[in-house]
């Protein structure tokens, strides 16, 4: 018996874990970027190198549909958030889904 695809792999647990395990655990556990406190954005924002592209996870909290729109923020090569700070408007908004995040970690 072959083993599936990676790639269908993938997509199978993405499907589950967004089916069956997030919703759960968004009942149960809070989730600390929903409502950031001063304290947090303020110690996010003054350490440099606090986000290193393509080294983090942070693709993971956004929906499927999400991903192709703000591949550019991802990667840091985003024009509004080199300009006005990482994560933009449209990268906290629709991302994060907070747009009290905007910009938190300054200037790419």
């Amino acid at each position: 018996m072959e083993a599936l695809p990676e790639d269908i792999l993938w997509f199978i647990y993405k499907k589950y874990w967004s089916v069956h395990v997030i919703p759960e655990l968004s009942q149960s556990q809070r989730f600390i970027w929903k409502n950031p406190s001063e304290n947090l954005k303020t110690l996010c924002s003054c350490d440099k190198g606090s986000i290193q592209f393509g080294s983090n996870d942070l693709w993971e909290m956004l929906e499927d549909h999400y991903l192709l729109l703000l591949d550019d923020c991802l990667h840091g090569e985003c024009p509004n958030c080199k300009h006005y700070g990482w994560p933009c408007v449209n990268m906290a908004t629709y991302g994060f889904e907070n747009d009290q995040m905007s910009g938190i970690w300054g200037y790419l």
